[in-house]
């Protein structure tokens, strides 16, 4: 596991590595917040020891919302956010927003114009 310089993790955070997590410089991270590389058990199987761990990337300046999960084989891109209660399950482009459990399209502010490609 890497953690960038300049970064916040509130109270309650969570960041469970069964292979790789790497976290960028000023990443902040609310209350509750949970990062994990692994199922941490197989599905029917559930004496496997870790499961299928997949590495998980979050870029610079990345906030993180209050309760939001961020599960394996996730790459959050530089300057993006992450809205309280969201479940991230796929990668996210820089300078994207997910809120809850959908993504917003919208660019965050002062990084351009219209949703990202």
């Amino acid at each position: 596991m890497v953690i960038g310089k300049y970064c916040l993790l509130c109270p309650g955070v969570r960041i469970s590595a069964g292979c790789e997590i790497v976290i960028g410089d000023s990443v902040m991270m609310a209350q509750g917040a949970f990062i994990t590389d692994s199922d941490w058990h197989g599905v029917y199987d559930r004496s496997l020891s870790v499961g299928e761990s997949i590495p998980v990337h979050i870029g610079r300046n990345v906030w993180i919302g209050d309760s939001a999960i961020v599960t394996k084989g996730v790459a959050i891109g530089e300057n993006s956010i992450i809205g309280a209660g969201a479940v991230v399950v796929r990668r996210y482009v820089q300078a994207r927003m997910s809120i809850g459990c959908r993504k917003s399209g919208r660019r965050c502010p002062g990084t351009g114009s219209g949703p990202a490609p």
